[in-house]
C-alpha cells in the first residue's frame, strides 16, 4: 500500500491536511499527518519521522508567514528521501512560481487539491516540477471527512476540544485578508453535523470552536444546527467564543447564539474610521460596529473586538475615533494587532506600488519577511511612513479603556498569599497575555503554568513571559489553580483537567477580565474553605 505523509506547521491541527488524508485513504493510501514544531528548527524530527513512516509523497501545506520554516525543513531532507514531495497551501497557492523555483518540490498545487488529489496519487511517479491548479471535489461531503494523527486524537481526548470548519473561502474582499481570494465552499449539513458527533463519540470531545467567519450570520442555519444537535441527545457545548461580522449580525443571530451555549463572539471591527474602512473595502459601517456590540450587551454575550493598528494611511484622526468608538460602545475585550502586508492581497500590491515597503524587497518573493514569535500583537514588519510610536501610544490608551488590570491584580494579591499554578492552553492567546502581564511582577507563590495543549497556535516568547513551566518534580503542590478561563464551557473543561492532575479538592479560581468570573469577595470564601479544609 503506498503512503502519503502530510506536513503540517505551527499547530498540530489542519483540517485541510485531514480532509486530504481522508479522501487519499478512501482511495486506497495509507495515510499519516506530521506535525513540523517550531521547535525542530533543522528538520531532524521531521527526518526521523519519514524516515520512520518511508512515505511514497510527501505533501506540505503552509501560509504565508510559515514559509520560512517550510521551506527550510523541505530543504534539509530534500537529499534524504526517495519520496516525492508536493506543497500547498494558502502560500503555495498564492506564489507557486516562488515555491518551485526552490528546487525542493516536485509539484504546487494551486487551491481547492480535493478535486486534483486522487489524479495525482495515480501519477505522482511521473510529477517533475508541475504546477497544478485545484479544484473543488464535485461531492462536497468529502469535505465534511476527516483523518487525524494519533497525536491530534490524544490531544483531543485530553483537552475535550476540537476546532471545525462550516465553509471555506469568504464572499468577502478585504484588502488585507486573503480570505477572499478564494472560492467561497460552504459545506453540506448533514455531513457537518455526522462529523461533529464523531468526534464526540469517539473522541470524547466536549467543546467545537468554529473556525470560520461567517459561522455566526445565519440564524435559521444556526437554529438547524442547535435543534438537531438537541435532536440528538449528546452532551456537546460549544467554545467560548465564535467569530462574527458586525455587518451581518443581529438579534435573531445572538439568540441563537445564546441558546447554542456560545458565551462570547469575536468580531473583526478593525477600526471605527469610515475612511479607512472604505480603503480597506470592509463593507461594513460604525454604525454596524455600535450595533453589533450593543446587541452582545443586550443578549448577554461577551463582546470581543480586533482592532488593527499600522495601517498604510493611518493618521491619528483614525485612531482618535477608534478609541472614541471603544470609550463609548465598550466591548468587553480588544485584541490590538499590527498589520503585515501578506501576499495575495491588494494591499500588498499598495504597499509595493506607494513606497511603504524598500525596494530591495522583491514583490513575486516573500524571502523578505521573518516573522516575530510573538504574531501579530507584535510588530512583525516595519512599513515605511507608518508612524509606530503613535499607533503604541493609541494601543495603550485603548487597552486602558478596556482594561481592569486593577481588579485583576486586586485578585492575585490574595492569591499569592498561597503556592499557585496558572493552567491555560497556547491555543487561546488569552492565555499568553495574561502571563505576559503576571510577567511584569514578582510572585512570592508562582510555581508556573501548566499548558494543557503543548502543540497549539500561539508560541512562547522567553523574551517576554518570565514565569516557568510548573514541574512536579520540585514537590510542591499549588494550594490553588487559576486560569484565565470566565465561567462557562472552556472553564468547565480547565476544570476537569485540574481534579484530573491534582485531585477532586483543588479549586479553581477564574481571573479573567470578564464579569462572568470569581471577584474578591469569592476568592476570599475558596481561601477560608481550604485552609479549614486543610487544618482539619
Amino acid at each position: 500500500m503506498k503512503k502519503l505523509l502530510m506536513v503540517i506547521f505551527t499547530e498540530n491541527s489542519s483540517l485541510a491536511a485531514s480532509m486530504l488524508c481522508s479522501l487519499a485513504r478512501e482511495h486506497g493510501w495509507e495515510v499519516d499527518i506530521c506535525f513540523a514544531s517550531p521547535q525542530d528548527r533543522d528538520g531532524s524530527q521531521l527526518k526521523l519521522f519519514v524516515e520512520r513512516y518511508k512515505p511514497d509523497l510527501l505533501g506540505f501545506s503552509f501560509k504565508s508567514w510559515e514559509r520560512n520554516q517550510a521551506l527550510s525543513l523541505a530543504g534539509a531532507i530534500r537529499d534524504t528521501v526517495s519520496a516525492k514531495i508536493i506543497a500547498g497551501g494558502i502560500h503555495p497557492t498564492l506564489m507557486p512560481d516562488e515555491i518551485i523555483q526552490t528546487g525542493f518540490f516536485d509539484a504546487v498545487v494551486v487551491g481547492d487539491g480535493m478535486g486534483v488529489l486522487e489524479n495525482i496519487l495515480d501519477e505522482y511517479k511521473n510529477l517533475n516540477g508541475e504546477i497544478i491548479c485545484g479544484k473543488q471535489h464535485p461531492n462536497k461531503h468529502l469535505y465534511n471527512r476527516h483523518f487525524h494523527s494519533e497525536s491530534q486524537i490524544e490531544r483531543m481526548k485530553v483537552t475535550e476540544m476540537a476546532s471545525v470548519l462550516t465553509a471555506m473561502g469568504c464572499p468577502y474582499k478585504c484588502t488585507f485578508c486573503h480570505s477572499g481570494s478564494k472560492k467561497f465552499l460552504s459545506f453540506p449539513f448533514d455531513s457537518l453535523i455526522e462529523y461533529v458527533l464523531e468526534l464526540h463519540d469517539k473522541y470524547g470531545v466536549r467543546s467545537f470552536h468554529f473556525l470560520d467567519d461567517l459561522f455566526a450570520s445565519d440564524s435559521k442555519k444556526l437554529e438547524r444546527f442547535r435543534k438537531t444537535i438537541e435532536q440528538s441527545g449528546k452532551s456537546i457545548v460549544f467554545s467560548s467564543q465564535v467569530t462574527g461580522r458586525a455587518s451581518s449580525f443581529n438579534a435573531d443571530v445572538a439568540a441563537e447564539l445564546v441558546k447554542l451555549g456560545v458565551e462570547t463572539i469575536n468580531f473583526g471591527i478593525e477600526t471605527a474610521s469610515p475612511k479607512l474602512l472604505k480603503f480597506m473595502n470592509k463593507k461594513q459601517t460604525v454604525e454596524d460596529s455600535y450595533r453589533a456590540v450593543q446587541v452582545c450587551h443586550e443578549f448577554g454575550l461577551n463582546c470581543v473586538i480586533n482592532l488593527m493598528f499600522g495601517i498604510p494611511t493611518q493618521d491619528e484622526d483614525d485612531y482618535k475615533q477608534t478609541l472614541e468608538f471603544v470609550e463609548k460602545a465598550k466591548p468587553d475585550s480588544v485584541n490590538c494587532f499590527f498589520y503585515s502586508p501578506y501576499p495575495g492581497t491588494e494591499l500588498y500590491d499598495y504597499c509595493f506600488d506607494n513606497g511603504y515597503l524598500p525596494e530591495s524587497f522583491a514583490r513575486d518573493r516573500f524571502d523578505w519577511f521573518k516573522p516575530e514569535i510573538g504574531g501579530t500583537t507584535d510588530v512583525q514588519l516595519r512599513l515605511n511612513k507608518v508612524d509606530y510610536e503613535l499607533a503604541n501610544q493609541y494601543m495603550e490608551k485603548i487597552n486602558q479603556a478596556v482594561g481592569r488590570d486593577e481588579v485583576l491584580f486586586e485578585r492575585m494579591r490574595i492569591i499569592d498569599l498561597h503556592p499557585w499554578v496558572l493552567v491555560g492552553t497556547t491555543r487561546h492567546y488569552y492565555f499568553i497575555t495574561l502571563m505576559k502581564k503576571l510577567s511584569a511582577y514578582s510572585w512570592k507563590n508562582c510555581l508556573g503554568y501548566i499548558n494543557m495543549d503543548i502543540e497549539a497556535g500561539f508560541q512562547l516568547d522567553d523574551k517576554t513571559i518570565s514565569l516557568p513551566g510548573y514541574n512536579v518534580k520540585i514537590g510542591r503542590i499549588p494550594f490553588w489553580s487559576v486560569t484565565y478561563s470566565f465561567l462557562g464551557s472552556d472553564y468547565k473543561i480547565v476544570e476537569r483537567y485540574v481534579k484530573g492532575k491534582f485531585g477532586s479538592d483543588m479549586p479553581l479560581i477564574s481571573i479573567s477580565s470578564f464579569q462572568k468570573s470569581h471577584n474578591v469577595t469569592e476568592i476570599k470564601d475558596f481561601l477560608k474553605d481550604r485552609c479549614s479544609s486543610n487544618k482539619e
